[in-house]
């Protein structure tokens, strides 16, 4: 199965419309910018690095403030 059907499998359980979240902190340190990065532990892309996020939970009423601190 490819990357792009894996992800359309892993989309379907959630209702729609969907809704993501994905959250950048970054920092400089000694003159050099760094980003928080999640490596992936669910597919699609299992293993590859990110950014933290993921899918809002609608049936919950989920705010994305509270997606984002989920995620995190």
């Amino acid at each position: 199965m490819s990357q792009r059907e894996q992800a359309d499998n892993s989309l379907s359980e959630y209702k729609k419309p969907i809704v993501m979240v994905d959250i950048t902190i970054f920092t400089i340190e000694n003159d050099t910018l760094k980003v928080l990065l999640v490596k992936r532990g669910l597919p699609p892309f299992q293993g590859s690095w990110a950014l933290p996020g993921g899918a809002l939970r609608l049936d919950q009423d989920e705010s994305l403030e509270a997606a984002a601190l989920r995620e995190l």
